[in-house]
């Protein structure tokens, strides 16, 4: 899969399935790996996703699908994301409105 990703004043817009992601928040493992959090946007709803890099800038193959979890349920917008000391990844936003931490 042929990707592009760049940042662009406290933007990050990367090209996946038509959509324009925007990043939200960024946190830093313990091992070093990079994991971006976002939404999706194809200019009437969004998903909120997470990505996670290798040390090295390569997308991490073992996270998510290719490097990237989606969560498609509605109309999504993260705000923040966190690491919890076993290691898992949450993501803080709202879904339709509500408050939702996938």
């Amino acid at each position: 899969m042929n990707r592009h990703f760049f940042w662009r004043r406290w933007k990050c817009t990367y090209a996946y399935r038509q959509y324009e992601i925007i990043a939200t928040d960024v946190a830093l493992q313990a091992d070093g790996k990079i994991v971006i959090s976002g939404y999706t946007w194809d200019n009437i709803t969004g998903d909120i996703f997470a990505l996670r890099l290798n040390t090295d800038g390569t997308f991490d193959n073992s996270f998510g699908s290719n490097g990237v979890a989606l969560v498609e349920n509605g109309s999504d917008v993260s705000e923040a994301i966190t690491i919890q000391d076993d290691g898992k990844v949450l993501v803080g936003g709202y879904s339709n409105d509500n408050f939702t931490v996938v």
